[in-house]
Protein backbone atom coordinates (compact mmCIF):
# COMPACT_ATOMS: atom_id res chain seq x y z
CA UNK A 1 0.00 0.00 0.00
CA UNK A 2 1.45 3.10 -1.46
CA UNK A 3 -0.18 5.87 0.66
CA UNK A 4 0.54 3.79 3.64
CA UNK A 5 4.11 3.99 3.08
CA UNK A 6 3.70 7.28 2.01
CA UNK A 7 1.87 8.46 5.44
CA UNK A 8 4.12 6.47 7.87
CA UNK A 9 7.66 8.46 6.30
CA UNK A 10 5.78 11.93 6.56
CA UNK A 11 5.37 11.30 9.61
CA UNK A 12 7.92 9.33 11.27
CA UNK A 13 10.35 12.54 10.96
CA UNK A 14 8.22 14.20 13.33
CA UNK A 15 9.03 12.12 16.28
CA UNK A 16 5.96 12.34 18.29
CA UNK A 17 4.06 9.37 16.79
CA UNK A 18 4.84 5.62 17.39
CA UNK A 19 4.46 4.05 14.21
CA UNK A 20 5.34 0.50 14.58
CA UNK A 21 3.53 -2.61 13.45
CA UNK A 22 0.01 -3.17 15.57
CA UNK A 23 0.47 0.54 17.31
CA UNK A 24 -2.81 2.65 17.49
CA UNK A 25 -1.65 5.01 14.97
CA UNK A 26 -0.06 2.44 12.74
CA UNK A 27 -3.79 0.62 12.66
CA UNK A 28 -5.32 4.05 12.36
CA UNK A 29 -2.86 5.05 9.10
CA UNK A 30 -4.43 1.68 7.58
CA UNK A 31 -8.02 2.22 8.23
CA UNK A 32 -6.89 5.56 6.09
CA UNK A 33 -4.87 4.00 3.49
CA UNK A 34 -7.79 1.53 2.79
CA UNK A 35 -9.95 4.10 1.88
CA UNK A 36 -7.98 6.25 0.23
CA UNK A 37 -6.50 3.44 -2.34
CA UNK A 38 -10.22 3.02 -2.86
CA UNK A 39 -10.85 6.75 -3.98
CA UNK A 40 -7.85 6.73 -6.07
CA UNK A 41 -9.03 3.81 -7.78
CA UNK A 42 -12.36 5.46 -8.56
CA UNK A 43 -10.25 8.49 -9.52
CA UNK A 44 -8.00 6.55 -11.84
CA UNK A 45 -11.46 5.00 -13.43
CA UNK A 46 -12.76 8.41 -13.57
CA UNK A 47 -10.23 9.69 -15.57
CA UNK A 48 -9.59 7.02 -17.73
CA UNK A 49 -14.04 7.40 -18.45
CA UNK A 50 -13.52 10.76 -19.68
CA UNK A 51 -11.65 9.72 -22.41
CA UNK A 52 -12.76 8.15 -25.80
CA UNK A 53 -9.93 5.92 -26.54
CA UNK A 54 -9.80 4.77 -23.11
CA UNK A 55 -13.66 4.79 -21.65
CA UNK A 56 -15.12 1.73 -21.23
CA UNK A 57 -18.60 1.88 -18.87
CA UNK A 58 -20.56 5.08 -18.07
CA UNK A 59 -17.67 7.33 -20.09
CA UNK A 60 -18.50 5.08 -23.34
CA UNK A 61 -21.94 4.92 -22.45
CA UNK A 62 -22.30 9.11 -22.28
CA UNK A 63 -20.60 9.58 -25.03
CA UNK A 64 -22.77 7.57 -27.36
CA UNK A 65 -25.77 8.91 -25.97
CA UNK A 66 -24.46 12.44 -26.80
CA UNK A 67 -23.76 11.22 -30.62
CA UNK A 68 -26.85 8.78 -30.97
CA UNK A 69 -27.50 5.94 -28.58
CA UNK A 70 -25.98 2.77 -26.96
CA UNK A 71 -24.48 0.30 -28.77
CA UNK A 72 -24.00 -2.42 -26.69
CA UNK A 73 -24.25 -4.73 -29.33
CA UNK A 74 -20.92 -3.51 -30.37
CA UNK A 75 -17.57 -4.46 -29.35
CA UNK A 76 -15.70 -2.05 -27.31
CA UNK A 77 -13.41 -0.86 -30.68
CA UNK A 78 -16.23 -0.63 -32.71
CA UNK A 79 -17.97 1.41 -30.20
CA UNK A 80 -15.40 4.19 -29.70
CA UNK A 81 -14.54 3.94 -33.41
CA UNK A 82 -18.40 4.79 -33.85
CA UNK A 83 -18.20 7.96 -31.27
CA UNK A 84 -14.91 9.14 -32.29
CA UNK A 85 -16.20 9.08 -36.36
CA UNK A 86 -19.12 10.96 -34.97
CA UNK A 87 -17.40 13.25 -33.07
CA UNK A 88 -15.21 14.71 -35.88
CA UNK A 89 -17.99 14.73 -38.72
CA UNK A 90 -17.97 18.26 -39.60
CA UNK A 91 -19.33 20.57 -42.38
CA UNK A 92 -17.07 19.04 -45.14
CA UNK A 93 -18.01 15.56 -44.76
CA UNK A 94 -21.50 16.80 -46.36
CA UNK A 95 -20.09 15.25 -49.32
CA UNK A 96 -21.25 11.75 -50.90
CA UNK A 97 -18.29 9.95 -49.25
CA UNK A 98 -18.97 11.45 -46.05
CA UNK A 99 -22.59 10.92 -46.41
CA UNK A 100 -21.43 7.18 -46.76
CA UNK A 101 -19.18 7.14 -43.99
CA UNK A 102 -21.65 8.91 -41.53
CA UNK A 103 -24.16 5.56 -42.45
CA UNK A 104 -21.08 3.08 -42.00
CA UNK A 105 -20.91 4.74 -38.68
CA UNK A 106 -24.38 3.97 -38.13
CA UNK A 107 -23.74 0.45 -39.36
CA UNK A 108 -26.07 0.88 -41.96
CA UNK A 109 -25.32 -0.71 -45.05
CA UNK A 110 -27.25 1.25 -47.68
CA UNK A 111 -26.79 2.56 -51.43
CA UNK A 112 -27.20 6.07 -51.82
CA UNK A 113 -28.66 7.34 -54.78
CA UNK A 114 -27.99 11.53 -55.49
CA UNK A 115 -30.73 13.81 -57.57
CA UNK A 116 -28.63 17.04 -57.58
CA UNK A 117 -31.38 18.67 -59.48
CA UNK A 118 -33.58 18.66 -56.83
CA UNK A 119 -31.56 18.35 -53.84
CA UNK A 120 -32.67 14.91 -52.96
CA UNK A 121 -31.16 11.50 -51.74
CA UNK A 122 -32.84 8.50 -51.79
CA UNK A 123 -31.31 5.70 -49.38
CA UNK A 124 -31.73 2.09 -49.94
CA UNK A 125 -31.29 -0.02 -47.10
CA UNK A 126 -28.71 -3.44 -48.24
CA UNK A 127 -27.72 -6.54 -45.82
CA UNK A 128 -30.27 -7.23 -43.82
CA UNK A 129 -34.01 -6.14 -42.16
CA UNK A 130 -34.43 -3.46 -39.88
CA UNK A 131 -36.72 -3.44 -36.88
CA UNK A 132 -38.94 -0.41 -36.73
CA UNK A 133 -37.05 1.32 -33.53
CA UNK A 134 -33.93 1.09 -35.63
CA UNK A 135 -36.00 2.65 -38.50
CA UNK A 136 -36.59 5.65 -36.32
CA UNK A 137 -33.46 6.06 -34.68
CA UNK A 138 -31.54 5.93 -38.42
CA UNK A 139 -34.79 8.34 -39.77
CA UNK A 140 -33.48 10.83 -37.06
CA UNK A 141 -29.59 10.47 -36.59
CA UNK A 142 -29.94 11.29 -40.61
CA UNK A 143 -32.35 14.07 -39.95
CA UNK A 144 -29.91 15.77 -37.12
CA UNK A 145 -27.32 15.13 -39.40
CA UNK A 146 -28.12 16.11 -42.99
CA UNK A 147 -28.09 19.33 -44.42
CA UNK A 148 -31.56 21.08 -44.14
CA UNK A 149 -31.55 22.01 -47.69
CA UNK A 150 -31.29 18.34 -48.77
CA UNK A 151 -34.09 16.35 -48.44
CA UNK A 152 -34.02 12.72 -48.12
CA UNK A 153 -36.11 9.17 -48.22
CA UNK A 154 -34.94 5.96 -46.48
CA UNK A 155 -36.23 3.29 -48.43
CA UNK A 156 -36.78 0.57 -45.61
CA UNK A 157 -39.38 -1.48 -48.62
CA UNK A 158 -36.28 -2.00 -50.64
CA UNK A 159 -35.22 -4.67 -48.41
CA UNK A 160 -38.27 -6.98 -49.01
CA UNK A 161 -37.27 -7.27 -52.82
CA UNK A 162 -33.22 -7.64 -52.59
CA UNK A 163 -34.41 -10.22 -50.09
CA UNK A 164 -36.25 -12.07 -52.56
CA UNK A 165 -34.37 -11.49 -55.11
CA UNK A 166 -31.34 -13.27 -53.75
CA UNK A 167 -33.18 -16.42 -53.36
CA UNK A 168 -32.99 -16.95 -57.22
CA UNK A 169 -36.30 -16.44 -58.27
CA UNK A 170 -38.04 -14.45 -60.76
CA UNK A 171 -41.56 -13.01 -59.31
CA UNK A 172 -44.03 -15.28 -61.89
CA UNK A 173 -42.21 -18.41 -59.98
CA UNK A 174 -42.65 -16.76 -56.86
CA UNK A 175 -46.10 -16.40 -58.00
CA UNK A 176 -46.36 -19.82 -59.16
CA UNK A 177 -45.52 -21.06 -55.57
CA UNK A 178 -48.69 -19.50 -54.29
CA UNK A 179 -47.37 -18.89 -50.85
CA UNK A 180 -48.43 -16.22 -48.32
CA UNK A 181 -45.86 -13.34 -47.79
CA UNK A 182 -45.37 -15.14 -44.38
CA UNK A 183 -44.57 -18.43 -46.28
CA UNK A 184 -42.35 -16.75 -48.85
CA UNK A 185 -40.62 -14.93 -46.10
CA UNK A 186 -39.63 -18.20 -44.17
CA UNK A 187 -39.09 -20.50 -47.89
CA UNK A 188 -36.23 -21.83 -47.85
CA UNK A 189 -34.56 -23.66 -51.11
CA UNK A 190 -35.14 -27.45 -51.05
CA UNK A 191 -37.27 -27.98 -48.38
CA UNK A 192 -40.96 -29.64 -48.37
CA UNK A 193 -43.63 -27.47 -47.35
CA UNK A 194 -47.25 -28.41 -46.66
Amino acid sequence: MNSLHNMTEALRPLGCYSLGLGEIVYDELLCYCVVLEEISEEITEAIRECFVTEAENIGLSTYELMVGKERTDLTLEKRRSNVLGLINMKESDFTPSGVRKFFDLLDFNCEIIEDPQFFHLLIIPHGREYMPEEQKYIRERAESFLPCHLSFNIEFRAFIFDMYDAKGYSWDEWDDFQMTWDEADRFEPGRAYP
